[in-house]
């Protein structure tokens, strides 16, 4: 009896140490000089998909828009995962401001190096937004 009382006392202090750590990743000190410009989207993906950690997302996407600024159509499509974070974390304002820059943007002469899904999908997520704002 004793010895299964010690043992439940191990596999709960194991799974506290375990939920520490495991809110404990934060963002990234640094990212590598030579990331290669698809490997930031990865690794904001992985850091929601494996972590939850929608901070350190935000970090890379914005990170992404500062080193290449040369990459129009990129850019919308990290602009739009942006928004779209705010959106899954409930910040339907900052969401919606961002979508409409987003849509804005096709609006220029830049817009034939974008992808049409950022579009699309911002235009479908701004009706859900004014729905549940009428709502």
């Amino acid at each position: 009896m004793k010895i299964r009382i010690n043992l439940l006392r191990i596999i709960l202090l194991l799974a506290i140490v375990f939920l520490m750590l495991l809110g404990c990743r934060g963002i990234p000190k640094e990212i590598p000089d030579d990331l290669h410009p698809e490997e930031f989207f990865k690794l904001a993906q992985n850091a929601i998909v494996d972590w939850g950690n929608y901070r350190a997302a935000l970090f890379y996407y914005e990170e992404f828009i500062e080193r290449f600024p040369n990459m129009p159509g990129k850019i919308v499509e990290a602009e739009y995962e942006i928004a779209f974070i705010h959106y899954k974390r409930k910040n339907y304002e900052e969401a919606q401001a961002r979508f409409n820059l987003i849509l804005e943007k096709y609006q220029t002469q830049e817009s034939i190096h974008f992808q049409e899904w950022p579009k699309i999908l911002s235009e479908k997520i701004l009706a859900t937004i004014e729905t549940r704002q009428r709502g």
